[in-house]
C-alpha cells in the first residue's frame, strides 16, 4: 500500500524530532494528538518510520572500515604528533589482529597413584 504524503511527512518529522504529535501537526494532521499514533499503527506507515530509523541510526554509527580510514588517514599525517601517530598504528594493528595475546596459565596438578 502506497503511503500519502501526510504520512511520509509524519513519519520524516518523527524519525527526526522524536515528538509524534508535533509531527503530526507538522505533517498537516488536524487532530495530531490522535491521528499521529492511529497513523504509525497502520503497518505500511511503521514499516516506513522504522526503515527510516535504521538509515538514521546506520548513519550515527561509524562502521570498522570509517575508524581504520581515520586512523590510517592520522598514522600517515606528518604534520601530527609522534604520538598520536603512534596511537594510531597501536590501534589499527590491535583492529588487524597484528598482535598475539599471549597469556600465562599456572596450573597445579595432583597425581594420585591407586595399588590394588
Amino acid at each position: 500500500m502506497a503511503l500519502t504524503p501526510k504520512q511520509i511527512a509524519l513519519c520524516e518529522h518523527y524519525a527526526k524530532s522524536g515528538n509524534l504529535t508535533d509531527s503530526a501537526r507538522q505533517a498537516g494532521y488536524a487532530s495530531p494528538n490522535k491521528q499521529g499514533s492511529e497513523q504509525l499503527q497502520k503497518p505500511h506507515v511503521r514499516a516506513y518510520y522504522d526503515s527510516l530509523m535504521v538509515e538514521i541510526s546506520s548513519n550515527r554509527i561509524m562502521n570498522a572500515i570509517e575508524r581504520q580510514e581515520i586512523l590510517t588517514t592520522i598514522a600517515r599525517n606528518e604534520e601530527e604528533q609522534a604520538k598520536d601517530r603512534l596511537k594510531a598504528i597501536d590501534q589499527l594493528s590491535k583492529i588487524q589482529g597484528d598482535y598475539i595475546e599471549r597469556s600465562q596459565v599456572e596450573m597445579e596438578t595432583v597425581i594420585r597413584i591407586i595399588r590394588e
